[in-house]
């Protein structure tokens, strides 16, 4: 990968992490009232998350040849990683919301914008199996490190049929088993996110695909005819179009997408003053993910709601803070070792980037 493709990786990802937080502003009591709030939603919903996949299955495939040669250390890496914030945030939070809880004025909003902590018990099963989960953005580092592991464990298998037997799981399986069973949310997550980091890890290894998915395309255009289709079909066709031919196309609807932000990416890292913001946000996009939800975002969008203020200005005011707030305490705590081992995994965040 040279380094005019891995800024269009890195830009995309930065585009991405933007598109989490305001996706996040649009709270139901937001987009329920606003169609054009619910259409803009309904669009980054289509693609804003399998992006981080597919470039997570992109770097995946060009470091496999070091991961090959230790296997456990790259699952117990990912582990520190991944699994130590989601278990401190979530025990930060439950505890946030039980604090909360005490509190009669506070309850009241708690009660209307909340997940209600309950007893102890309750906490530690919704921690420990994600079921219900007061934190719902924690289910990325989970369904991650499982795709992770999932993969290095697999590693031998062809690319090719590995793809294949994601792509028919998540597209046909998943919606079979959820005819019949209650699927776990970590579960559903996990089917519905893998093809994705396959895909990335597909089309890397081939060198002339990869070269095509990373540069400008006509992606952009094809991802706004097929998502304007879908939409017309879905209002007044929703009863004919369902089944498997629902299925197909909003999986290629995704795949368009992903490739659209690629495409879009490829044009904007050629602007150095576009490539410099876009890898400051890619830099910081795991400090900005873990700690923009639940409080900041919703918590202060629907603040914002109860006391009627308008959807122009809640969105982009909450925006700013999702992405603020986390940077300041990044940029406070950054040189701290505790905070870097049990909020960020051990990760640390590159000042000059």
């Amino acid at each position: 990968m040279d380094q005019q493709q891995s800024n269009t990786i890195r830009c995309a990802k930065g585009i991405a992490i933007l598109l989490v937080v305001l996706g996040h502003t649009m709270i139901p009591g937001i987009r329920d009232n606003n169609p054009v709030v619910y259409y803009i939603w309904s669009v980054i919903y289509i693609f804003h998350m399998p992006v981080f996949f597919c470039a997570s299955g992109i770097l995946f495939e060009l470091n496999l040849q070091r991961y090959k040669k230790d296997p456990l250390r790259f699952i117990g890496s990912k582990a520190r990683l991944l699994l130590v914030p989601y278990f401190v945030l979530s025990f930060i939070i439950y505890l946030t919301l039980f604090i909360g809880s005490l509190i009669p004025q506070v309850q009241k909003l708690m009660e209307t914008y909340f997940h209600s902590p309950g007893s102890v018990q309750n906490i530690l099963f919704e921690i420990f199996t994600y079921e219900g989960h007061a934190a719902q953005h924690l289910w990325f580092v989970l369904v991650l490190f499982l795709i992770f592991a999932v993969n290095i464990l697999f590693r031998n298998v062809n690319r090719i049929v590995f793809a294949v037997i994601c792509i028919l799981l998540s597209v046909f399986g998943l919606h079979i088993l959820k005819m019949y069973f209650h699927v776990p949310d970590i579960i559903d997550y996990f089917i519905f996110e893998i093809p994705f980091f396959a895909v990335g890890r597909l089309i890397v290894s081939n060198k002339k695909l990869f070269g095509k998915a990373v540069s400008f395309n006509l992606s952009p255009v094809l991802f706004a005819g097929m998502a304007a289709v879908y939409f017309i079909l879905t209002d007044n066709y929703s009863g004919s179009f369902d089944g498997p031919v629902r299925w197909i196309y909003l999986f290629i609807m995704r795949v368009t997408g992903i490739a659209s932000l690629f495409s879009v990416s490829a044009v904007l890292q050629k602007s150095q003053k576009c490539l410099k913001v876009l890898c400051f946000f890619e830099k910081r996009s795991y400090p900005i993910y873990l700690l923009h939800q639940p409080f900041i975002v919703s918590g202060l969008a629907g603040l914002m709601v109860h006391f009627d203020i308008p959807v122009f200005v809640i969105i982009p005011a909450v925006t700013a803070a999702g992405i603020g707030v986390p940077l300041a305490v990044n940029h406070f705590l950054e040189n701290s070792r505790l905070y870097n081992l049990l909020i960020l995994g051990g990760r640390k965040i590159n000042k000059t980037a």
